[in-house]
């Protein structure tokens, strides 16, 4: 409800809205679908920021997750949608041998 809210008044300031970005994503069956929120919204879901404990933890130390933990996947959901708003590519690191191994262990 504080998104619809958000949303009218962005819209009466004349804003334009690209979408929304939804947080603290665990997956949970509770939990709204994107096709579910977006349908009530009325927008596109820009990205879904997972649920991670480093978000936590760069708050209490005053660092930006994506300079705390650059490779969290709340950060590369971050950066990602950076990248897109930008309109720039958006390159992976984690997509080789490496990165397989991260999410494996970190995913």
């Amino acid at each position: 409800m504080d998104a619809l809210k958000t949303l009218k008044i962005a819209e009466s300031m004349g804003k334009k809205i690209l979408g929304v970005v939804v947080n603290r994503i665990t997956g949970n069956s509770y939990e709204m679908g994107r096709e579910e929120i977006e349908n009530l919204i009325g927008m596109p879901i820009l990205t879904e920021i997972p649920e991670d404990r480093r978000i936590n933890e760069s708050m209490a130390l005053k660092i930006p997750v994506v300079s705390y933990r650059p490779d969290s996947p709340s950060s590369m959901e971050l950066k990602r949608l950076a990248h897109n708003i930008t309109g720039k590519d958006f390159k992976d690191r984690r997509n080789g041998v490496f990165g397989k191994m991260f999410k494996w262990a970190f995913g």
